[in-house]
């Protein structure tokens, strides 16, 4: 589910492969490999500047809150220059993924794997290109299967985005959902909650459809559709950009697994949007 900002915008299309192959949307292929060489000089650039400038745990009374700065490249914001709500996704995930790791140091996690179950996320300002940001991961509870955490993140002292993540253990090997170890719950120490989740009703009256066709690239090491990607599909599905949000829920029910194309239903009334 989605709050708006404002009234939607619509996004420019792209011409189809059908167009380009007429005489006034020609490509030379000259030119595709001009772009191709800017791509991989981007995924560089990409690389270099999502690698975190400094990080830190803070431990007091029995807490373990943890916390990475970054300045963020204009190559992971979109065309108005806000942090795009994929990359803001992947930069909490991302945070809230290498805090476990250094929990986890001392268990065997071979087998297992966190996979996120649902995220909901307030959007209180934009984040613009070139903004150093703080990205802090909180713990605030471990129950048989599930993790439930927080992540927000700073700018200037202020706080301007906020999450409250649940994530599933599985076993890879079967990909089914496994019971955390005693020794595994005993490395989390619980935080203070700064966000809670939000109690939503949902529509399920939809009013629009589209085919969204999944793309080889958007399957990640689970081998199923990345957590991150859904957002690229509901901002393509709804026509929406950064700007338009102030809130977004979303509950993974069923993976995105060996399928070419999936359907985006979704409906809009009074600045909300639900989706499936």
């Amino acid at each position: 589910q989605l709050i708006l900002h404002k009234t939607l915008v619509c996004m420019n299309r792209f011409a189809s492969l059908s167009d380009l192959r007429r005489k006034d949307h020609f490509v030379s292929y000259h030119v595709f490999l001009h772009v191709i060489m800017l791509l991989q000089m981007s995924v560089f650039f990409f690389s270099d500047q999502y690698s975190p400038l400094k990080y830190s745990i803070c431990r007091k009374k029995g807490f373990m809150a943890y916390n990475e700065i970054y300045k963020i490249p204009e190559v992971m914001c979109d065309k108005d220059g806000n942090l795009s709500i994929r990359n803001l996704v992947s930069l909490m995930g991302e945070v809230l993924i290498r805090h476990s790791h250094i929990l986890e140091k001392d268990i065997d996690m071979t087998r297992l794997r966190w996979i996120v179950y649902s995220w909901d996320i307030e959007l209180e300002e934009k984040i613009k290109a070139n903004d150093q940001i703080e990205v802090t991961s909180l713990v605030l509870g471990m129950n048989k299967f599930y993790a439930y955490r927080n992540a927000y993140i700073k700018r200037d002292g202020n706080m301007i985005a906020k999450a409250y993540g649940v994530f599933m253990l599985v076993d890879i090997d079967r990909m089914r959902p496994i019971k955390m170890s005693k020794d595994l719950i005993a490395a989390y120490k619980i935080d203070d909650m700064i966000y809670d989740k939000n109690h939503l009703e949902y529509r399920s009256d939809f009013t629009n459809s589209k085919e969204i066709m999944v793309r080889y690239t958007d399957i990640d090491k689970n081998l199923h559709v990345n957590n991150a990607i859904y957002f690229d599909y509901i901002c393509d599905l709804c026509k929406l950009d950064t700007k338009d949000l102030t809130f977004f829920n979303i509950v993974y029910k069923n993976e995105i697994r060996n399928k070419d194309a999936v359907l985006g239903e979704f409906v809009e009334s009074d600045g909300v949007i639900d989706f499936r």
